[in-house]
C-alpha cells in the first residue's frame, strides 16, 4: 500500500465524491463572490475582495485534498471471510469490564461519517485486525494492558 493511499469503504467513497460536487458548487458561488467584490472599486481597501479570496484559497486547498484522497483511494470491499477487517462491524468484548462495543475499524478520513468508528492504524485496529470469532486481541492502552474479545464479525443475521 502506497504511503498516500486511502482505505475506503465504498459508502466513504461516495461521501466524498459527494463532498467533492458540493466544494465545486461553492468554488462556482465563491468565483461570483469574487467578481462581484472586485467591481466594488479599490482593491486595497476591500474587505468584501479580500475576503472572497480568502474564501477561495480556503476551498481550493480542500478541493485538492479531497481530489488527492479520491485518486489515491484503495476501496475495499468486506469480505466473508469471518475475520475482524476493515468496513466490517465487530463485536468486542472488553474482558476487564465486561463492556460490550461495537466499532468498525476504518481510515481516518471516514471515523466522522461511520457510527462507531476506530481509526485502521489505532492501537486497537492494530490488536485486532485479522482476528475471528472467540479469538482474543490486547493493547496497551497507557496504565496497562486490555484485552478484548471477538465476540462477532459482521452484522448479525
Amino acid at each position: 500500500m502506497r504511503e498516500d493511499s486511502v482505505t475506503l469503504t465504498p459508502e466513504g467513497y461516495e461521501r466524498l465524491k459527494s463532498e467533492l460536487d458540493r466544494l465545486r458548487q461553492s468554488r462556482l458561488a465563491t468565483i461570483d463572490e469574487v467578481k462581484v467584490a472586485r467591481e466594488l472599486g479599490d482593491l486595497s481597501e476591500n474587505g468584501d475582495y479580500h475576503a472572497a479570496r480568502d474564501a477561495l484559497a480556503l476551498i481550493e486547498n480542500q478541493l485538492a485534498e479531497v481530489e488527492t484522497k479520491l485518486r489515491n483511494a484503495e476501496i475495499i470491499e468486506p469480505s466473508d471471510s469471518g475475520e475482524v477487517e476493515a468496513g466490517i462491524p465487530v463485536l468486542l468484548r472488553n474482558e476487564t469490564t465486561g463492556e460490550v462495543t461495537r466499532v468498525i475499524f476504518v481510515d481516518s478520513v471516514e471515523i466522522a461519517y461511520t457510527p462507531g468508528g476506530v481509526s485502521l492504524s489505532s492501537p486497537l485496529a492494530q490488536a485486532l485486525l485479522y482476528l475471528r470469532v472467540g479469538e482474543q486481541g490486547a493493547m496497551d492502552n497507557g496504565q496497562g494492558e486490555v484485552v478484548y474479545t471477538v465476540m462477532q464479525v459482521g452484522d448479525a443475521t
